[in-house]
């Protein structure tokens, strides 16, 4: 499969994600970034990334515990998009976002 993530879909059928890089990391702009505006970035699109995996997930179980964990989980990735989010602008960097 490579580079791809296969996770179950709404009707508990097979979903196959690719994760690919976006685009403008090839782009002189980004290449122009310090090393530590390149991770707030990075950091960023990771955390963003994984709040809307966990709200996908989120909404395909069905045990008790799985829904408070996801719960939790959501709750940690969008706080740590947020924290990202606010240094990105803090830095000018959100229209990297």
């Amino acid at each position: 499969m490579g580079t791809e993530l296969v996770k179950y879909g709404p009707e508990n059928s097979i979903e196959v994600k690719s994760r690919k890089k976006p685009v403008f990391r090839n782009s002189r702009a980004y290449a122009a970034l310090t090393p530590d505006e390149r991770q707030i970035i990075d950091a960023a699109l990771e955390a963003k990334e994984q709040w809307r995996e966990a709200g996908l997930n989120f909404e395909n179980v069905t045990d008790d515990l799985l829904v408070d964990y996801y719960i939790y989980w959501m709750k940690a990735c969008e706080s740590r998009y947020t924290y990202y989010l606010r240094l990105a602008k803090e830095k000018g960097l959100s229209h990297f976002l």
